[in-house]
């Protein structure tokens, strides 16, 4: 969960386009939040890349949105104004601005309309839904993430690591994205829902793969096409919907009809709503249920995968981590309270997500009309945060793409802007599931690191794929043999 419940939200919420209303349509008070830039500085130099003339930056942006990222925020300003079509949308780069978006002025600010593309599957969960039913919903769910409640997930994500690890133990080779999709999977699954989801497993990863593919088709034009459009991409995401929303069902309905009450998630959700009517607290039920179990896994599988990727491309990083983990388990497998004796094991996690964060973009749409550096937005017109580009800024980071994990132990890294990293976003739409995240990467990874060799699979060519997360693609192929620790 790499930003577990922010992953969909990431990509849609700032670049459906929208025709906006007249400023005019809503009162001004957005301008009382105005961060001008001197006009002079704003002509010193071009504000954005050349746009085609119907298109705007949309062939720039399908060609290699990553890059094109990168490229606006090392050659142009601390906000880029950009164009789809007719819509306007601002790529915010200046680690303070990004701070009054999601922080500061974040109530002036909303989700996009392009999260109505995916209500099909994720329904009003946390990460679509808006308003007071969404504070509701939040508070309702944030005591399962607080970190004491947190730290008491360790031992699901330990069996369920024992359960992976045993598959490795014959000499092999694996893709280890799917054995990471797995074990967070199980993870979510047990810690969240008390449940075990190998019943419901291949609807999951169906769901995932259809939802995936929807977007990826979508990134060619970005135009929020219904889903009643009977283009194949379509189809196949109402089908893996359908099969879902079977499985999921009859996950809430054992738990609905059990006259047990567990401390999990979804008892708390079912206790706290209680009296409401059946059909709604169902359908509540589910799109809770989904939203964590979808977003839940993926992110954090990611990263898991990314890890993997960067320690078997860095031995030397390896090594020094393995000494770490070596030191403290002496062969054992890792508690929660192992965790602060490892602290290399931290810095290693923060440059993958530094890297390689699950989220890749954060966007918000302005409800009244709002001023940046110079720039006035509309109310309905996007603003985008890219932890992509951001973390790979020269301005904040020396040889920001090279994996260096003990960067995070520098007096340069001590001294940098809280915004210029922010992998699980900020401010009140922060990923709930960040602390869950990080203790999974955390035990995961030591239990592999010290356990297992792996290296990957000559000739593999893996690259990022900035689709719903951010997935090495086609795969992490690894050839994995069991070690035995010093």
């Amino acid at each position: 969960m790499t930003c577990p419940v922010h992953s969909v939200n990431a990509l849609l919420a700032q670049l459906a386009p929208t025709v906006p209303p007249s400023p005019g349509a809503v009162q001004a008070t957005g301008l009382a939040h105005a961060h001008p830039r001197p006009a002079a500085a704003r002509r010193a130099r071009p504000e954005a890349p050349p746009a085609h003339w119907l298109l705007g930056h949309l062939p720039d942006m399908r060609r290699d949105l990553l890059g094109f990222y990168e490229r606006c925020e090392r050659d142009f300003g601390a906000v880029v104004p950009l164009r789809l079509y007719n819509a306007r949308l601002y790529l915010v780069n200046d680690p303070e601005l990004i701070r009054r978006v999601l922080v500061t002025d974040d109530a002036l600010f909303e989700k996009g309309a392009g999260l109505q593309a995916v209500k099909p599957l994720l329904g009003e969960g946390l990460v679509t839904s808006d308003g007071e039913y969404w504070r509701t919903q939040r508070a309702l769910i944030q005591p399962s993430f607080h970190k004491k409640t947190v730290d008491g997930y360790a031992d699901a994500v330990t069996q369920c690591t024992r359960t992976l690890v045993e598959r490795w133990d014959a000499a092999s080779t694996r893709n280890v994205s799917a054995d990471m999709s797995d074990v967070t999977l199980d993870v979510v699954s047990r810690a969240l829902f008390g449940v075990d989801i190998a019943a419901a497993r291949a609807a999951v990863y169906g769901a995932v793969g259809a939802t995936q593919e929807f977007f990826n088709g979508w990134r060619q034009h970005y135009l929020p096409l219904p889903i009643w459009v009977p283009l194949e991409a379509h189809r196949k995401l109402r089908r893996a919907v359908e099969a879902l929303d079977e499985a999921v069902y009859a996950i809430v309905d054992a738990r609905r009809d059990s006259p047990a009450s567990g401390g999990d998630l979804l008892s708390r959700l079912l206790e706290a709503s209680r009296g409401d009517d059946a059909e709604k607290l169902r359908r509540m039920l589910r799109d809770e249920v989904v939203v964590m179990m979808l977003a839940g896994h993926e992110t954090t599988a990611a990263a898991l995968s990314w890890a993997l990727l960067e320690l078997a491309r860095h031995p030397q990083v390896t090594a020094r981590l393995r000494d770490e983990i070596d030191r403290v388990l002496a062969g054992r497998a890792p508690s929660v309270d192992d965790l602060p004796r490892l602290p290399y094991l931290a810095q290693v996690i923060k440059e993958v997500l530094r890297l390689y964060p699950s989220i890749y973009n954060v966007g918000r749409v302005a409800k009244v009309p709002y001023r940046i550096e110079g720039h006035t937005l509309r109310p309905g017109e996007n603003v985008l945060m890219c932890q992509w580009s951001v973390h790979r800024s020269r301005r904040h980071y020396d040889d920001p793409h090279a994996f260096l994990p003990e960067r995070w132990a520098t007096e340069r890294a001590r001294a940098m802007p809280k915004f210029a990293y922010f992998p699980f976003g900020a401010g009140p739409r922060n990923c709930i599931g960040a602390q869950l995240s990080l203790l999974e990467m955390k035990l995961i990874l030591a239990a592999i690191v010290g356990r297992y060799d792996f290296e990957l699979e000559p000739g593999a060519a893996v690259h990022p794929e900035a689709a719903v997360t951010l997935r090495p693609m086609p795969g992490v192929p690894m050839r994995i043999r069991r070690r035995e620790p010093r």
